[in-house]
């Protein structure tokens, strides 16, 4: 059984929003919005499950979001909107052909 990651998720987000012909920088906030909700549960559970004896690896999360949501940010205001469709697709077929890899 392949492993199942939240890239999926995020992907297809994006490209239902930007093939709607909405802007880099909308879908970069919609996605960045969800993202928190959907993280800030992830925690909650990890919390009540495994107890806060792990607090280090909520903590790297919760750094390496905040370092890389500005970054993200700044780059999706930046592209041309056909770029970041560009890339965001060749990102999904890539990691769609891994995830098919690993269920072989």
């Amino acid at each position: 059984m392949p492993k199942i990651t939240n890239y999926s998720s995020k992907f297809k987000i994006k490209i239902i929003l930007l093939s709607k012909g909405r802007k880099a920088s909308y879908v970069a906030g919609t996605v960045s919005l969800a993202e928190f909700f959907v993280t800030l549960a992830a925690s909650v559970t990890f919390f009540a499950s495994l107890g806060i004896s792990h607090w280090y690896i909520i903590l790297g999360l919760i750094l390496g979001g905040s370092l890389a949501a500005p970054i993200g940010a700044r780059f999706a205001g930046r592209l041309p909107q056909k770029a970041a469709l560009l890339i965001v697709s060749f990102l999904v077929i890539l990691f769609s052909i891994k995830m098919l890899l690993r269920m072989f």
